[in-house]
């Protein structure tokens, strides 16, 4: 995430963006996961949807998974899991995730917070 961004959605929140720990993480060319243990996020910025398997692998290691592409078919492994693909990033932008009093997430997007722009795409006149 580029650094303004980060600072700009951290102070909203009253928090401090810190970097993810050097260990315990697989990244490649278009993905970053947690390894053996349960993380917090997934993402996977490819511009061509995961195959399967690496689907799978993401939605085991983690709670939330982001992913560039459009994703066709989601494995069993994704069940119970928050998955963003990229017709949910086209219709809202990037989100902002939280969790709730329950444990469940919450989101904010940005197009709802920019207004409608002719350049936004969606809902323009």
């Amino acid at each position: 995430m580029r650094q303004f961004a980060s600072d700009l959605w951290s102070r909203r929140r009253g928090l401090e963006a810190v970097g993810r720990p050097g260990e315990g993480w697989t990244c490649k060319r278009s993905f970053c996961a947690p390894e053996e243990r349960e993380g917090a996020l997934a993402l996977w910025w490819g511009k061509a949807a995961p195959g399967a398997e690496q689907m799978d692998q993401m939605c085991r290691s983690a709670e939330v998974v982001s992913v560039r592409a459009v994703v066709a078919a989601l494995p069993p492994s994704c069940e119970g899991r928050l998955v963003l693909d990229g017709a949910d990033h086209a219709r809202g932008g990037s989100v902002e995730l939280w969790r709730d009093e329950a444990g469940g997430w919450r989101a904010l997007w940005a197009a709802e917070v920019r207004g409608r722009r002719p350049w936004s795409g969606e809902g323009a006149d």
